[in-house]
């Protein structure tokens, strides 16, 4: 009788630690990460409007410039070797 009543205690004693260790965080992850994606994909576009697109515009506005920096000494090199 003794080791059947510990057998259930310690039964009982594995699922509440199972349960607090492994489900509830599991559980608490699954609806942080649902809320999360959800709030990320309901956006329309991330970098498409506001600063996001100021930043693109301003980045493709350098390279043009460091672009054409290049060109011009290709062509001033050009001119002095010929």
């Amino acid at each position: 009788m003794e080791t059947r009543r510990n057998f259930f205690i310690l039964l009982r004693f594995n699922i509440v630690f199972t349960l607090v260790t492994y489900v509830i965080p599991m559980l608490q992850m699954l609806v942080s990460y649902t809320h999360m994606g959800i709030v990320l994909w309901s956006k329309e576009q991330l970098h498409g409007e506001g600063e996001g697109s100021n930043v693109s515009s301003r980045r493709d506005s350098y390279i043009a410039q460091q672009r054409e920096r290049v060109m011009i000494s290709k062509r001033k090199v050009s001119q002095v070797i010929s």
